[in-house]
Order: structure tokens, then sequence, then C-alpha cells
């Protein structure tokens, strides 16, 4: 998914940065002056030595010099549980800062995201309880037991952007792709979506319901888990080290390419599945800070849905997901990702009148419109005219949908 907008955001101010801390590390899991700075994540392993390793101290701080007055907005650091080994999580992790040095003032606290493996590295994260608050010096102060192993401390800024060009602010992953990752993969590819920004992650189905499978422990009669672990946790724990929000897919059925809404049946059942995926995800993972947003994965097009009795039976299906997860405690936004393709079906024009009806009788939070570049369903010059297109649908349900730009990618060279 890609956008272009201006926007301020948050940046680390301690990448790279030197530091004091009041306790020596073990030699063990030494600690030269630099690693907790160097914006290297640890594997959760006894073995990787970018864990700094202090033992039997029940307090200690990491002090850095900025150089200057700096508006601070949080923090996030990152540790290590494996309670086995006597590897014991902070009991609190917590921000203050200085302007002279000498007299620290706590500006928040850091909150510890959601542990789902015994073995994993967790993340405090805390933001400013005040805004405009600065100084020139800032420390961490960890409490806690036994072994403490930190591996890196992030220190956030607010910066001002201007003239921000086109970026990706988040992507699409396919369980069948990201189930074969080892762990190194893993933190590659999260740790290469947040250094080029990307904010959002889309775990494209949970289910498959062709084939009756599930890519975590689901507790819904009939399906069988095919995957080697929770792949579900998995993303979920890897959104909350990284920062990024995770949006959970609910099924996929391969036999929508050819049913649509010409089964009424058949798509009543597929919303009745829907609804109870979606309880079932929620009552496992509703603690989870990354988890988002949902993603309905049936793709909708201008070929297949060419009156209004069928976007009636579209939106009904919609609203019967989407009435039942706005109807947990918390309500999250629902994004779908239709697509189109010039060579036939609705024209633009008509194709705004379709999302137009839909919009209006449905309550979709974010629309994902496929570019369809990539696949070779339309050429560049044809892009602003379908974009439009949807916009205007947009504006003329009067609905808060918000409208993203999902870019293909499958064919490189168009």
């Amino acid at each position: 998914m890609a956008y272009s907008k201006e926007s301020d955001s948050n940046c680390n101010i301690l990448l790279g940065k030197s530091y004091e801390v009041s306790s020596e590390a073990s030699e063990i899991y030494p600690d030269t002056g630099g690693e907790i700075t160097d914006g290297n994540y640890a594997l959760p392993y006894l073995t990787d030595q970018g864990w700094q390793g202090r033992e039997n101290i029940t307090s200690y701080t990491v002090t850095v010099d900025l150089g200057k007055i700096t508006n601070i907005v949080g923090f996030k650091a990152d540790f290590f549980r494996y309670e086995n080994a006597g590897v014991i999580l902070p009991d609190s992790v917590s921000l203050s800062i200085s302007k002279d040095g000498n007299n620290y003032i706590d500006i928040c606290s850091g909150i510890k995201s959601t542990v789902f493996d015994e073995i994993s590295s967790v993340a405090y994260v805390g933001n400013a309880k005040e805004k405009n608050v600065s100084g020139r010096y800032v420390r961490l102060t960890v409490s806690g037991r036994q072994w403490s192993f930190i591996d890196e401390w992030e220190v956030y800024s607010f910066k001002k952007k201007k003239n921000v060009e086109s970026r990706f602010y988040g992507t699409f992953v396919q369980p069948e792709l990201c189930e074969k990752w080892t762990e190194s993969e893993w933190e590659r590819e999260f740790a290469l979506m947040k250094d080029i920004g990307m904010e959002h992650l889309i775990l494209q189905w949970t289910a498959d319901l062709k084939n009756m499978t599930t890519v975590y422990p689901s507790d819904i009669s009939g399906f069988e888990q095919n995957t080697t672990s929770d792949l579900v946790a998995k993303v979920l724990n890897m959104g909350e080290k990284y920062d990024i929000d995770v949006y959970l897919g609910l099924q996929l059925n391969e036999d929508w390419f050819g049913k649509y809404t010409g089964d009424q049946a058949w798509i009543n059942e597929q919303g009745d599945v829907a609804v109870s995926l979606a309880s079932d995800l929620w009552m496992k993972y509703k603690n989870s800070s990354s988890f988002a947003g949902w993603y309905l994965s049936f793709e909708v097009d201008n070929w297949n849905f060419k009156d209004e009795s069928q976007w009636k039976i579209l939106t009904d299906f919609y609203n019967k997901v989407t009435d039942s997860i706005n109807g947990f405690e918390e309500q999250k936004p629902i994004m779908i990702s239709p697509f189109y393709n010039t060579v036939g079906g609705l024209n633009s024009k008509q194709w705004e009148d379709m999302w137009g009806y839909i919009l209006t009788h449905s309550k979709i939070d974010i629309l994902a419109l496929q570019d369809g570049v990539g696949a070779g369903h339309v050429k560049n010059e044809k892009l602003a005219e379908w974009f439009k297109a949807t916009y205007n649908a947009i504006k003329k349900s009067k609905s808060k949908t918000s409208l993203w730009a999902d870019v293909e990618t499958f064919d490189l060279d168009r």
C-alpha cells in the first residue's frame, strides 16, 4: 500500500549515540557502550551476543546526552524473556529527562507488549504524558531481578516533515509465504519494513475454507491447523516488537472466484463462517497492542457485480460480518481491497455508482483499491480516472471510508 502526503512523524534520536550505564554488564553478555543504541535487534536466543546481560541487579539506568535541548514524545526498549534460564522481564521501565544532567523528571512508563511465547523478545513502549516535553539528557530506568537482558533502546522526537514523497506505508503477506520464514528471516523482514517507513501489515487470511484449515489453533469445529506454529500470534508479536499495525484477514475461499453473489446460500454461509472466525480470533488475540484491524479477503471487481441486486447481496454479506465485529468490546477498522480491469466490465462511471451504493448501505472503514498496473489490468494513464471515481463514490455515500492505494507489484516491468 502506498500513498503520498505531507505529515509529521516521530524519529529515533538515540541511534548511534554513546551512553552511560549505572551498572556494568556481565562479561558473558558485555556492553561496550554502543550496543543498546546501534539499531541492531538481537534474536531471542541466549547465544545471541546482541543481548547485554546484567545479573542480580534490582535497578539500573542508561543515560544519553543528546547534546542539545530536544523535544521528547516517547520511547521503546527491548528485553529478553526466558524464565527457565533465569532471564526475567523488568518489573518496570521508565523514561526521565533533564535539562542540566542533574535534575531529572519522569515523563512516562513503558507498557509491556503482549507475550505469547515463553522464550521471546518483548518491547516496553511509553508515550510522554504531556505535550511539549523537552530535555538534553534522557535516562532509562530499569527495575527487575535475576538476569536482565536488553538489546535496544529508542527515544522518539517529534519531527516536522515537508514535501514528503510517495512511499509504501504497508504490505500484504500470505500465510504460505511467511510460514516458511526462519526466525532470522522474520526479524530481517520486519526490520526492513520498519526501516522504509511501513506502518501496516495485512495477514491476508487466517483460514482456508476450501481446505478447512487455519493458520492458528482455532476452536471452531471442523477446522484443522495446517501451520507448524501459531502464525497469528507470531505476526502480532513481531508487530508489537517493531511497532507495526497488524490487520487480520478472515477466510480465503477459492470458490469465491466462481460463485460471487450468484449463490445466495453459499454467500450466506460464508458470512456465518466469517462471523465465527472473527469471534474466535478476537477472543484469542484481542489483548495484542499490534492488533489494529480486520481484512475481508473476498475481492470485488468490475466484471461480476453489474447490477443493484448483486450489490445488495454483497452489502448484506458485508453487514452481517461488520455488525458482528463492531459488536466487540473495541471497534477496529475493517478493510476490503477491490480491483478493476479496464479491458471490460463496468466503466469508471458505473464503478462509481456501484461503490456509491455499496458504501451507502454498508460500514467499510478502509477501501484499499488495487491499482491493477502490476497485474496488467490497467495502464498508468488510466489510474487517475479510476481512483477519482472511487473517491467520488466515497464522497457521495457520505461514509467515513478511507481510500488507500494497493500497489500491485506482480510484474515489475510494467
